[in-house]
This record gives structure tokens, C-alpha cells and sequence, in this order.
């Protein structure tokens, strides 16, 4: 009997160890994913990770359809929202070397800056003399533009900012079996 109570407690022992050894590896996963998933705002709250000092492939894809101009609560128009919130991106969470391409979103979407720039108060400079125009919305066709520009880019670290009203009707180019592999 004392060998078997000798034997039981070393199992529980290592059983123990083995418990707090995967405890600790599913808690650091977690904590991946949550860095993972807030690297853009940490980076806006100027708090360094590993990768702080990456250089970032930033596409923006600012909707100037008809829907845009419309005013809001505050007087003004959701076109000058998105313009400000563009403008808080450049500014607070892109960082200088960080390379930007600008899409116009609206039906045929165009390709305002589709080289990478580098020169982001240009960019901010341009995003200011933009204005809404008198087209609707093809959300198929933006993010194909966006699969374009992202594919040409050899920086590793590739990000999105989409910034809309988002319209039920743009989603309607979306609804087809082959938009789905441009959304994947």
C-alpha cells in the first residue's frame, strides 16, 4: 500500500504540473489574440509593442457616394465625419514611413493614391479637398481594388481602414458567389 500511495502522489504531482504548464500557455494565447486585435488602437495610444516600429501598408477607403452628403445631428455632413476620422488615422495612427493608398469609394471606385505614398500630410491635404459626389455605392468593387493594392505590396504588415456610411444597397455586388473569394 505505501507504494501504490507513494506512486499515486507522484502522479498528482507531475498530473499538477502538466495542468499549470497548459493553464499558462492557453492564457498567453489569449493574450495574443487581445494584442492582435488592438495593435491599431495601441498604436493610436502611443503605447510600443514588438512590432511598434514596423512599417505599415495602410489602404483607406473613404466612401464619397451620394448617401455621404447628407447631414447629420450636428450640422454636419457624414462625408465630413469620415473626413475627420481619416484625418485622426493619418494623424494619430499611422506613423511617419508607414505607406498609404487612398480609394475613393462609390460605384466605380477609383484609385486616388495607388502607390504607396509615403507623404502623409499630402494625403491629409487631399482628403480635405475631396467632396461627396452624386454616385451610389459597389462595396464588390472597392474591396477588388483593395485586394488589388494589398497584393502588391510586399510590406508584411498590411492594414484596412473602411470608412462609410455603410448603405444596404452597396451590399448588393456583395451577394454573389464570386464576391466571396474577394471578401476572403
Amino acid at each position: 500500500m505505501e507504494f501504490l500511495r507513494l506512486s499515486q502522489e507522484r502522479r498528482k504531482r507531475r498530473l499538477r504540473i502538466e495542468e499549470l504548464i497548459l493553464l499558462a500557455l492557453r492564457c498567453l494565447m489569449v493574450a495574443c489574440i487581445v494584442l492582435a486585435f488592438a495593435r491599431p488602437v495601441l498604436r493610436a495610444l502611443g503605447i510600443p509593442l514588438l512590432s511598434a516600429n514596423a512599417r505599415v501598408y495602410a489602404v483607406l477607403v473613404l466612401d464619397a457616394s451620394r448617401s455621404m452628403g447628407h447631414q447629420t445631428n450636428d450640422g454636419k455632413t457624414s462625408f465630413q465625419h469620415a473626413q475627420e476620422a481619416a484625418e485622426t488615422l493619418l494623424t494619430k495612427v499611422l506613423r511617419p514611413g508607414d505607406a498609404v493608398s487612398l480609394v475613393i469609394l462609390s460605384d466605380k471606385p477609383e484609385d486616388s493614391v495607388s502607390a504607396p505614398s509615403f507623404d502623409l500630410p499630402l494625403l491629409r491635404q487631399k482628403i480635405r479637398t475631396l467632396r461627396p459626389t452624386s454616385r451610389g455605392t459597389d462595396y464588390y468593387e472597392a474591396a477588388r481594388s483593395v485586394n488589388r493594392l494589398l497584393h502588391d505590396s510586399r510590406t508584411p504588415a498590411k492594414e484596412v481602414y473602411w470608412i462609410t456610411d455603410d448603405q444596404t444597397g452597396a451590399w448588393e455586388t456583395s451577394k454573389r458567389d464570386s464576391a466571396k473569394s474577394v471578401w476572403q
